[in-house]
């Protein structure tokens, strides 16, 4: 007798965040058989709106698999053995993945540094006892002793943070995780994610892995082209993250600080192809 399949009527049940379909199956006395022929009647899984969805980083669709369950139907005749009576349940993972399998933010915090050279000096007032003199653009003067020191002042500058979400299959990471390693430290030969040349630099990622899937969290730092103002010398281009240092020399006969002569641009990170990270 062939095995036959057919959707028990009005079998269907539906919940928040699973689907479940039951199906008669008949011709067979197998439950593995029975559970094969009706596991050929479904899908690798389905999407449904998210119902937990909370945050707007929260993925809209989630993706239900799909697994079966057979139970002999059994009265006490030679026909019903053949019978059963098979239930194909789709839930979510215990880690749902989205629809779309790339999610894409932007963080920008701040570091802090000491900057003990003014821009420019914008006003200067004394008491009339006696007055100190020109410093020049240095900011927060001290005597010690015969000499001065320049304490300067601590201010903020922005750091931006490009993050990247992708889930792999095991398979497909298990080929490419030598390959991103290989570009951890390493900036951006051409235009990525809308950044120009060595704007982005590629600082690693955070991985888990479920059942199915590997997810990787990407994180890639981002320093724009940029001119910088040096006292004393004038705008310089940057590049990216290309390195300025600069050449100084003491300022003066009281040893106020010291004063730039050069300022040089180095490339110091490699560069490489970051699309291919992804």
């Amino acid at each position: 007798m062939p095995v036959a399949v057919v959707e028990a009527h009005q079998s269907r049940k539906i919940g928040p965040d699973w689907r479940e379909y039951v199906y008669i199956v008949t011709g067979t006395d197998d439950e593995v058989s029975a559970q094969n022929a009706a596991a050929a009647k479904r899908v690798p899984y389905i999407t449904i709106p998210n119902p937990n969805r909370k945050l707007p980083s929260d993925p809209f669709m989630i993706a239900l698999r799909q697994r079966v369950t057979a139970q002999q139907e059994i009265d006490g005749s030679d026909t019903d053995k053949h019978t059963w009576r098979a239930t194909m349940r789709y839930e979510a993972d215990e880690e749902p993945q989205a629809a779309d399998p790339l999610n894409y933010s932007i963080s920008i915090t701040t570091n802090t540094a000491n900057v003990k050279v003014a821009l420019e000096q914008t006003k200067r007032l004394a008491s009339g006892e006696s007055d100190p003199g020109d410093f020049g653009n240095w900011i927060g003067v001290v005597r010690n002793g015969a000499g001065f020191d320049v304490q300067g002042v601590d201010c903020i500058f922005p750091q931006a943070t490009l993050e990247i979400e992708r889930r792999y299959s095991l398979g497909s990471w298990n080929s490419k995780v030598k390959q991103i390693i290989g570009k951890v430290g390493m900036v951006n030969s051409g235009s990525f994610e809308g950044f120009g040349e060595e704007e982005v630099l590629f600082a690693g990622a955070r991985v888990s892995k479920g059942r199915e899937y590997v997810t990787a969290n990407y994180q890639f730092l981002i320093s724009p082209t940029e001119n910088v103002d040096i006292p004393g010398i004038g705008s310089v281009s940057k590049k990216g993250w290309r390195y300025i240092w600069v050449y100084s020399r003491l300022d003066d006969a009281r040893g106020i600080g010291t004063k730039p002569v050069a300022a040089y641009v180095a490339r110091v990170y490699k560069k490489t192809s970051l699309a291919g990270v992804l």
